[in-house]
């Protein structure tokens, strides 16, 4: 039987839509705490406008054609994006403004916006890095199983 273990916060959102929540920046040190999957190195957080969001929304279709390559899980997201909610948050790493995405099912985010950070979950629970500058997904990262 696998084990998940679910550790959530409260969180005030300034943008929540259908499909996707935009976290304040307050929220970046808690979404990258992550125990069963990597995870990028900030220097700091942003706020994304969004202007970026839409875009990032536009573009979201090149996710599907990445693959993950490093621990905890392999290979491309098997479900469609539609099925995964996702939480974006504003983190600068090597300079960069980027905007890191959480994604978990669909049915796991309840109607108040929460912080969400899961432990193991496999390829239901992921994260990924987009780059508002190349229009461009990198970083792809399962969680674990147990």
């Amino acid at each position: 039987m696998k084990k998940i273990i679910f550790f959530v916060l409260l969180a005030v959102s300034p943008v929540y839509a259908d499909g996707y929540e935009v976290l304040p920046e307050s929220e970046a040190h808690i979404i990258l705490n992550q125990c069963s999957r990597e995870v990028p190195v900030i220097e700091g957080t942003w706020m994304p406008p969004l202007s970026v969001i839409e875009e990032l929304e536009a573009n979201l279709y090149k996710l599907q054609e990445l693959e993950a390559v490093a621990c905890c899980g392999y290979g491309r997201l098997e479900k469609n994006l539609n099925e995964y909610f996702r939480q974006y948050t504003g983190i600068i790493t090597g300079g960069e403004r980027l905007v890191y995405i959480n994604g978990m099912p669909a049915d796991r985010q309840k109607s108040k916006p929460v912080t969400v950070t899961v432990c193991d979950g496999g390829k239901n629970y992921w994260g990924a890095v987009y780059d508002p500058k190349m229009k461009e997904f990198d970083k792809l990262a399962f969680n674990g199983e147990i």
